[in-house]
């Protein structure tokens, strides 16, 4: 009857402390607003174009100033296109990815960027844009953060960062 008890208590103890776990899990997830959303949905459109090496399709999500990861700021969708045309040259189609967090820029994590490329992403960016982080598989991959600019009728891809 005692071991029973203690079984009974044991059990409980392991049901709380792992229910535990899976409320704090739920809670570390931010909820995605609408904002969240599109600039998620976008990122991922974007990067999904850039493993098909579909260039025409890349350019219609972009927009410039375009910030390109950490070395300038485009401002020409001609120089742009130039660009990307040769990132597409690479083929990524087998690598997987999956959308780990999306940041207001106005809110971003201490030391997410650096003061050179905080400086450039300034000129591109506002506080209530976008960078989406996704992270490539498998796990400890390099991940990307992909920057958008959203506007009131629109949102576009502005930037990436490795």
């Amino acid at each position: 009857m005692i071991a029973s008890f203690y079984a009974a208590c044991l059990t409980a103890g392991v049901v709380m402390i792992f229910g535990s776990i899976a409320v704090l899990d739920a809670q570390e997830k931010p909820k995605l607003d609408k904002q969240d959303l599109i600039a998620k949905d976008l990122a991922e459109r974007f990067l999904k174009a850039v493993w098909k090496q579909d260039l025409d399709a890349t350019m219609q999500l972009v927009d410039v100033p375009f910030f390109w990861d950490g070395v300038e700021n485009i401002e020409g969708r001609d120089a742009l296109k130039g660009k990307i045309a040769g990132l597409l040259k690479r083929d990524r189609s087998k690598i997987p990815f999956e959308t780990k967090a999306v940041h207001t820029y106005g809110k971003l994590p201490q030391g997410f960027l650096n003061n050179k490329d905080g400086k450039l992403v300034d000129k591109i960016l506002d506080k209530n844009d976008r960078i989406v982080h996704i992270e490539f598989k498998p796990p400890g991959r390099d991940g990307i953060g992909i920057m958008v600019r959203l506007r009131a009728d629109q949102a576009k891809v502005v930037g990436f960062r490795d």
